[in-house]
């Protein structure tokens, strides 16, 4: 990919995240209109249609409408692939001590902002105390909004921003993230948790990671919010008194992460290796394959005789040069991971407003938007 169809993705992509902003505010509305019209619903159901319309429709339908019409892989470009036990018990590990992190952030911002932010008042009129009306619950907010969200900006945003830069990528699409929720006490740490994921997307090269890091904070913070406990345990000069606390905590909880980051990092590339050596192996043993085969068929046509005939045979059955059928499929296997195609490996652009306008357009929109809620002024008030 040349400079100019790198820089034509970067402006496609700013403009499909504005298209999905659009769509996203419509559903909003639409969720609201549906309520008072033929509402009133259970607090469940009314969290289940905003979910379906909101993240599912207003997040996913831009992504696949923008790759189709790319004409690219949707799994390849989205980096969707299986995900391996091993990597997934350091995400979930990540993820515990990432919620650490998160909530002295969350009781910090709260602090020094004046804001009152915590999951559980959000959370608790939707809440059920049987079992199904809970998990219902944790589909909606956990699962359902973990790939719907991590579609969009981990997936089509920040592969689109990657020309820019991987660090960039990451920040941009980060803070798109945060501003996106539209609420002044959620943007400093849905801000942080944009950039966790960010670089667990960047470091796997795997979109299911990063999905299963968001599912698994939400389900976290449904069942313990430490931030309400703290809110409601302590007093405003005890939170206060608390800092260092919380700052050391962020730091224990950082340190951790950072470990754990550095050994998917570790992990990611040792696999990579790995398998390139491996696909080496296997396209150098079909080589062989080939020019025997070839030999072989030259030989026969040069002199059509009974012993040349059984030579093949041998040939053919030969273990050491016939591939084996789980063998082809390894190699196709290998070969689709490792040839991205040329739209996936775009060219270094400098970053200018061009590029960026429509991000430009949804960061403004947006923050008119969380500053009028600040003030009073809901847009959201039917």
């Amino acid at each position: 990919m040349d400079e100019r169809d790198t820089r034509k993705l970067v402006s496609a992509t700013n403009v499909m995240l504005l298209i999905a902003f659009a769509l996203f505010l419509a559903c909003i509305y639409l969720t609201l209109y549906l309520t008072k019209t033929f509402g009133p619903f259970s607090a469940l159901t009314t969290l289940t249609i905003s979910t379906i319309l909101q993240e599912l429709i207003a997040l996913i339908i831009p992504v696949v409408v923008f790759i189709r019409y790319k004409r690219f892989n949707f799994s390849k470009y989205l980096r969707i692939k299986p995900a391996k036990l091993g990597m997934s018990i350091r995400i979930f590990f990540l993820a515990v001590s990432g919620y650490l992190f998160i909530t002295c952030f969350i009781v910090l911002w709260n602090i020094v902002f004046g804001t009152q932010f915590s999951y559980k008042p959000g959370l608790e009129n939707y809440i059920s105390n049987d079992f199904i009306g809970t998990m219902g619950m944790v589909v909606n907010v956990a699962v359902f909004a973990a790939i719907g969200e991590e579609i969009l900006f981990r997936g089509m945003l920040l592969r689109g921003l990657q020309p820019l830069g991987n660090f960039k990528a990451v920040i941009l699409t980060a803070f798109a993230f945060a501003v996106f929720h539209l609420s002044f006490a959620r943007l400093g740490y849905t801000f942080m948790l944009g950039i966790i994921m960010g670089y667990i997307t960047i470091a796997t090269g795997n979109i299911m990671y990063s999905i299963l890091y968001h599912l698994l904070h939400n389900t976290i913070s449904i069942f313990i919010d430490i931030t309400y406990l703290v809110q409601n345990a302590l007093s405003a000069t005890e939170k206060t008194n608390y800092i260092l606390a919380y700052v050391a905590i962020m730091l224990f909880s950082a340190s951790i992460m950072y470990v754990i980051y550095i050994s998917i990092k570790d992990q990611t590339k040792a696999q990579r290796e790995s398998e390139q050596q491996r696909l080496a192996e296997l396209e150098e043993k079909l080589i062989i394959q080939n020019r025997v085969k070839s030999e072989t068929e030259e030989y026969i046509l040069e002199d059509d005789t009974e012993n040349s005939e059984d030579c093949l045979i041998e040939t053919e059955v030969n273990p050491k040069i016939e591939m084996k059928n789980y063998e082809r499929t390894e190699l196709l296997s290998l070969r689709n991971e490792f040839d991205d195609g040329e739209y996936l490996t775009p060219v270094r652009i400098r970053t200018n407003l061009t590029n960026l306008s429509g991000y430009i357009v949804f960061v403004i929109v947006a923050t008119c938007i969380i500053i009028a809620t600040v003030m009073g002024y809901s847009p959201f008030q039917y």
